[in-house]
């Protein structure tokens, strides 16, 4: 088995299936569109431990529903910690504890992300995606009308990465019955958003229809497990 995680590395396979899908990620980072204003880092020395769990208590901060106190901050601290050690590739874990300047700058990822979602009518965050094939039942970040959005707070550029993980998602919810017709890629650390309908994505990265894109994806996470 593996997670949407190992399954998005897996650089050959969706070669084949999604052959010009850098063209689409081009795209993405040129016609990004203002979602919001940027969030300068309240922190001169944050390691990249420290901003991911920053990046992680922003996003848990806005899925509350509503950013106001009380919030226990120590609870929620220990909590996200826990999370962002078992990240893959996650850098050597720092004992520095969250400072108000830090929580300041979650609150401000917080409400840019709230921000966007207020744009549409029905919001789900984590919303559980059941398992297909040899890859393994995940949360994805938010699903908003019928769409998903994956949220990337990083002082980056958009990559091929992120559009499989959307992709990834989508297929896994295609299988249970529950088509996916739009994905988007949000970074509210720079306040830049890009979206694209699934069939306008299929088309541009040379996967074909965007039903073809998803049958070649699930039919993938099965032929992985038939060859396990």
């Amino acid at each position: 088995m593996m997670t949407v995680r190992q399954f998005i590395h897996q650089s050959s396979a969706w070669n084949s299936i999604t052959p010009t899908l850098e063209r689409v990620v081009r795209w993405c980072n040129r016609e990004a569109i203002l979602s919001g204003a940027p969030i300068r880092s309240g922190s001169r020395v944050a390691d990249p431990f420290t901003s991911s769990l920053i990046s992680e208590a922003g996003f848990r901060i806005a899925s509350l529903g509503a950013i106001r106190l009380p919030i226990q901050f120590p609870s929620l601290e220990h909590e996200i910690r826990r999370y962002v050690q078992e990240l893959p590739n996650i850098e050597q874990e720092s004992i520095r504890v969250l400072t108000i300047s830090d929580w300041a700058e979650a609150f401000a990822i917080a409400r840019s992300i709230r921000q966007f979602a207020s744009s549409f009518q029905s919001v789900e965050f984590s919303p559980y995606v059941p398992g297909c094939g040899i890859v393994v039942h995940a949360e994805a970040d938010i699903l908003a009308d019928g769409g998903l959005i994956e949220v990337k707070t990083v002082n980056r550029n958009f990559r091929s990465s992120d559009l499989r993980q959307l992709l990834a998602y989508a297929a896994m919810l295609y299988a249970t019955g529950r088509p996916v017709n739009n994905l988007a890629v949000l970074n509210p650390r720079l306040g830049l958003t890009a979206a694209l309908p699934v069939s306008q994505l299929a088309r541009a990265a040379g996967a074909g229809t965007g039903v073809e894109l998803m049958q070649d994806l699930i039919a993938l996470m099965i032929g992985f497990q038939t060859s396990a």
